[in-house]
């Protein structure tokens, strides 16, 4: 797409461990979800879900992040 002299890039963030382990976190919190924390910092809810399996196997962080009891799917009511 031609936008004149000026060219638009967007790059890729960057996301740090410790950012990832957050966010991570608070989707675990109750009432909230992956989908919710995703759409809150502007990102796909599947690098959620990614960072929460690389949590579970032990590749992401250092384990001090607490694990939920159950990994049950998330149900949001119809509103």
């Amino acid at each position: 797409m031609w936008l004149g002299d000026a060219q638009q890039t967007k790059t890729r963030r960057q996301w740090t461990t410790p950012d990832k382990l957050r966010l991570v976190a608070e989707s675990w919190q109750p009432g909230s979800s992956a989908n919710m924390v995703a759409r809150r910092h502007h990102i796909s809810p599947n690098l959620i879900f990614r960072w929460r399996r690389l949590v579970r196997q032990g590749l992401l962080g250092d384990g001090t992040l607490a694990l939920p009891d159950e990994d049950e799917p998330e149900l949001i009511a119809a509103q």
